[in-house]
């Protein structure tokens, strides 16, 4: 969670599903983050491996005008299962 001077608070989240890796975030350049799933147990080049239909996971970005509007969001915790 960040707050953006004089516009908000925003912050970041996922919905885990299965056993897809979960995201993490990296920062580049100060301002600029990339999501990025962490290297496989078996190949380090290969995050995750699976059949289709496939259903992943839920990436949220929470926008508030408060810090408590934004924490007290339910949306990730709907969209688990």
């Amino acid at each position: 969670m960040t707050e953006q001077r004089g516009i908000g608070w925003a912050a970041i989240g996922e919905a885990a599903t299965g056993d897809y890796p979960r995201m993490y975030l990296t920062r580049q350049d100060g301002n600029i983050l990339i999501s990025r799933l962490p290297a496989g147990a078996k190949e380090a080049n290969l995050a995750w491996e699976g059949a289709t239909p496939m259903t992943g996971p839920w990436r949220v970005l929470a926008i508030g005008a408060t810090r408590q509007q934004v924490s007290e969001s339910k949306l990730v915790r709907g969209l688990n299962p």
